[in-house]
């Protein structure tokens, strides 16, 4: 069974990166770790709201659990993003090479 003709050349392209959509894709990370951030503080809100004004009714702990949740998948892919960049074999370049190629 073969895939069809518009997925194998969506995966043709995705597998087939440039230098650009690289550095692209290091900046969507980048902000990706920023947003983990905010979530950890609206999730360190809600939890102090929680647990020391006594508040355990509903959007506290909804807010806490869905917060902490995306933080922890936002940082892991930030974390898997710089693995990859650290094992992955590479040569020296110029920044310009990014974006002005």
């Amino acid at each position: 069974m073969s895939l069809p003709r518009r997925l194998q050349a969506g995966l043709r392209a995705t597998l087939s990166l440039s230098k650009r959509s690289v550095a692209i894709s290091s900046f969507q990370v980048t902000w990706d770790c920023h947003a983990a951030a905010l979530f950890d503080a609206v999730a360190n809100y809600a939890l102090v709201r929680m647990l020391l004004m006594n508040e355990i009714w509903s959007p506290y702990p909804e807010l806490a659990a869905f917060c902490a949740t995306d933080k922890f998948v936002l940082l892991s892919l930030g974390l898997f993003y710089a693995s990859v960049g650290w094992l992955w074999p590479k040569k020296w370049c110029d920044i310009g090479e990014f974006f002005f190629a």
